[in-house]
């Protein structure tokens, strides 16, 4: 993900923020499997990147994280970058 952040930072924002949401969306613990912190650093980068990018737009799988109760890393990154995503305009 370093890759990703460089690019981001090079300029490349918007194509970063296009491939992190597809990214996210498959790349999620999906119920029963274990979050690692891999998964943290990736939302964490998406929401800084969806900032840059000027992003709208919920995606379903971070929503989900968002949604749930507890507040691990990985729930409160995904509860910022889909408070981020679906603000009013």
């Amino acid at each position: 993900m370093p890759s990703l952040k460089l690019a981001a930072r090079q300029g490349a924002h918007a194509e970063v923020w296009t491939i992190l949401r597809h990214f996210l969306a498959v790349f999620l613990p999906r119920e029963g499997e274990r979050a690692q912190r891999l998964h943290t650093d990736a939302v964490v980068l998406a929401a800084d990147i969806a900032t840059w990018a000027g992003a709208r737009g919920e995606i379903p799988e971070v929503a989900a994280h968002a949604k749930k109760r507890g507040s691990t890393s990985l729930t409160r990154a995904c509860r910022s970058l889909h408070q981020f995503l679906t603000r009013e305009a």
